[in-house]
């Protein structure tokens, strides 16, 4: 039997080449997992899979710049395509939020040091930028509370940054330890 001058035997070749190019076409669907980023490149990641394997100059979004070596983010395969799309945590456990310029980072900490007056130094500059960059006006912030106001009876009022170091400010005077939970974002 032949159709317009094609055999059979044809026809079932074509429709098996057809079946076959549509049968193996990646998932649609965005599909996303973790990685490690491995290098660094322009506006690529060498990227480590938790399956071991390491895959080569995967491109970029922009919301996942200035990730650095160690950095754990998200690989969303697109049409068969991966992209790291996002960075979720940083080798030095600080995480990503990201701003029109550059990436912010945010740390989260509490520390508890001894007060004898409505503030108490948390860290000086030369603390400050080692754990946490350099301090930026107008990009740098630092929320402070208290963090076990059972125990000590005071309202931390805020953070304030003097020519000294940055301070945490309670509402009253106290004498001996206080816990200051904190959030930096630089």
């Amino acid at each position: 039997m032949s159709v317009k001058g094609i055999d059979r035997a044809e026809i079932d070749r074509i429709a098996a080449r057809i079946n076959g190019m549509y049968r193996n076409r990646p998932d649609p669907r965005p599909s996303v997992t973790r990685g490690t980023v491995q290098a660094v490149g322009d506006y690529t990641y060498d990227v480590l899979m938790p399956d071991g394997a390491v895959l080569l100059g995967v491109k970029r979004t922009v919301g996942a710049g200035g990730a650095s070596v160690g950095d754990e983010c998200l690989i969303e395969w697109i049409a068969g395509s991966a992209y790291v799309t996002g960075v979720v945590a940083t080798a030095d456990s600080s995480h990503y939020v990201t701003s029109p310029d550059e990436p912010l980072r945010v740390w989260t900490g509490s520390y508890a040091p001894m007060a004898n007056d409505t503030s108490v130094r948390l860290w000086t500059f030369e603390d400050f930028a080692s754990h946490f960059g350099s301090y930026e006006t107008g990009r740098t912030f630092i929320g402070v509370m208290n963090g076990d106001g059972d125990a000590i009876q005071v309202h931390v009022e805020g953070a304030t940054k003097t020519g000294a170091g940055i301070y945490a400010v309670f509402d009253s005077t106290v004498n001996g330890p206080v816990r200051v939970d904190w959030l930096v974002v630089n």
